[in-house]
């Protein structure tokens, strides 16, 4: 038998509706339950991009990577609260900053010239410019870049 659920009004929590309706089938205790979401407004944008024909010495670089975030967090408008980078041997840095809006990151294979990047903000960030800001720095031959709502 599914239950349904009263769920709080959407404005009461802080969200706006733009359209997408939502609803969720969850089994509790064998049980199954429908959630009705309700009218959804975007959470964030995520920005993804590869980039390809970079110079290796500049891949492996762990402190011009960590500056390069720094000013892409800087541009996009939101807030760094945090920030984690490795550098692996013999080659190659993986970085994490964990923002007030959600977070941006980077792994490189220098040995290939290529490396990926993520960046998720919500609120009135804009991860795109700080992906541009990277491509800008790490001069790649080519490159693609995705952004969609979440």
């Amino acid at each position: 038998m599914v239950e349904s659920v009263d769920t709080p009004d959407l404005k009461s929590v802080g969200l706006k509706p733009v359209g997408v309706q939502v609803s969720l089938l969850l089994f509790c205790i064998n049980k199954p339950v429908l959630f009705f979401v309700g009218l959804l407004e975007k959470l964030g944008k995520h920005c993804v991009a590869e980039v390809y024909g970079c110079a290796e010495h500049i891949l492996n670089d762990e402190e011009l990577l960590v500056t390069m975030f720094k000013e892409a967090i800087e541009l996009s408008g939101a807030t760094l609260l945090n920030i984690a980078s490795h550098k692996f041997d013999p080659q190659g840095v993986t970085i994490v900053a964990l923002l007030s809006e959600s977070h941006i990151s980077i792994h490189t294979w220098p040995e290939l010239g290529s490396a990926a990047l993520d960046v998720f903000t919500c609120g009135i960030s804009q991860p795109e410019l700080a992906l541009l800001h990277c491509v800008e720095v790490l001069k790649p031959t080519n490159y693609n870049m995705k952004c969609f709502d979440r």
